[in-house]
């Protein structure tokens, strides 16, 4: 295994160094150390409650738009739109017909 090592190679003793602290360097690192374990709230935890509060309330909107019933309307109402949907569907630019304005 030693012999088919390159110089370039890297194995896991590479990343490791045994380095020993004394007692006024760990008192300092105590310092900085956040001693009463409350987790704060970082940038991603605030986005991700807000989507998932954006994603809640969307589904509540699609549920409640389901529970809705059609009601009926006036015949000539509905033929003028299916009449329009008919246009539009061959539509594809410039202006839109008066019409439909």
């Amino acid at each position: 295994d030693e012999e088919f090592r390159e110089e370039g190679d890297v194995d896991g003793q590479d990343f490791f160094d045994d380095i020993k602290i004394n007692e006024e360097d760990e008192r300092a690192l105590e310092m900085f150390q956040n001693k009463n374990g409350v987790k704060t709230r970082t940038l991603a935890d605030i986005i991700m409650d807000k989507i998932t509060e954006k994603q809640t309330e969307i589904q509540t909107q699609f549920s409640d738009n389901g529970s809705l019933k059609m009601e009926e309307v006036d015949e000539r109402v509905r033929e003028m739109y299916e009449g329009v949907r008919d246009v539009l569907k061959r539509y594809r630019s410039g202006r839109v017909p008066k019409a439909f304005k």
